[in-house]
């Protein structure tokens, strides 16, 4: 006679840096890295401005600090960073792709 096996499986959800003290996402869901000299940080900034989502900007030139979360996030000194408050980050992100993980997120006003 076979001996009947049973079993138990629990799901435990991935960690997340949403909420942890290394990336804090406190005032708003969605927290941008970026510099005034970035065309591509002013387009992505931008852009978010236009689509009416509310967001953080984080200046890396005022910022040290702001500036090193930003490589801890995206693992890169590439700028600018838009991390969400799913946990997920865009690097140098495209106008649709930026568009569309905000759609996504139903972070549009």
């Amino acid at each position: 006679m076979r001996a009947q096996v049973r079993a138990t499986y629990s799901f435990v959800p991935p960690a997340t840096p949403v909420g942890s003290k290394e990336y804090p996402l406190a005032e708003s869901t969605i927290h941008f890295y970026g510099a005034a000299w970035c065309r591509d940080c002013r387009r992505a900034k931008q852009l978010l401005e236009s689509l009416g989502a509310s967001f953080t900007y984080h200046d890396l030139e005022k910022d040290e600090a702001a500036a090193a979360r930003a490589v801890e996030i995206s693992g890169q000194k590439h700028i600018p960073v838009v991390q969400f408050s799913d946990g997920t980050f865009l690097v140098e992100p495209t106008n649709m792709e930026l568009t569309g993980k905000v759609k996504a997120l139903g972070l549009i006003r």
